[in-house]
């Protein structure tokens, strides 16, 4: 397996994963807060439209530079709205934060390898559960915060959704490069 020429996705993997850990001690202080405040909800629905309108602002640059094919663009609205959807049927909205953290994780992970798709999707699965599971134990670090299994699942369970995805499309891709005569 060899870093892929995205060494730059590969940082911000890492960048985003930086933050995820470093919202810990901020995270639920700002979550009570707002559910105090009954701001939670808003607060919610107002980052999720600043994320899509990001997210397409992204994806419409990206395809105009020709540096991400149509199919890819759809892939990744598709995992976007299977995120949004994933999270609705979760009864805390502090719950929603794993699937897109993990998930948006995923795709940057995803991006920063090439190889042989089995092996590149098992090496970002690996990856974004540890990350998870990582995540979920410095919780035990950080007074009035607790390790959850949940949120372990949720984050693996995201993470994992997301690469398989990705793995799809990929194959996908490989097909229509090879013709429909191979």
């Amino acid at each position: 397996m060899r870093i892929s020429s995205h060494k730059k996705t590969l940082s911000l993997a890492l960048v985003w994963w930086g933050l995820i850990l470093a919202s810990l001690p901020l995270g639920r202080a700002t979550t009570n807060y707002l559910r105090e405040h009954s701001l939670l909800n808003l607060v919610l629905v107002l980052t999720i439209v600043f994320l899509l309108s990001l997210v397409l602002g992204s994806l419409f640059w990206l395809h105009r530079q020709q540096k991400v094919s149509k199919l890819k663009v759809r892939v990744i609205l598709f995992l976007f709205l299977s995120w949004v959807l994933g999270s609705l049927i979760l009864e805390r909205p502090e719950e929603r934060w794993h699937i897109y953290h993990y998930g948006i994780l995923a795709l940057l992970l995803w991006e920063s390898f090439a190889g042989l798709r089995w092996r590149r999707t098992a090496l970002c699965s690996v990856l974004v559960v540890s990350c998870g599971f990582l995540e979920e134990s410095a919780q035990l670090l950080i007074p009035q915060r607790v390790f959850d299994w949940r949120d372990v699942l949720l984050n693996g369970g995201s993470g994992i959704w997301s690469v398989f995805v990705l793995s799809l499309q990929d194959k996908k891709e490989k097909m229509l490069e090879r013709g429909p005569n191979s």
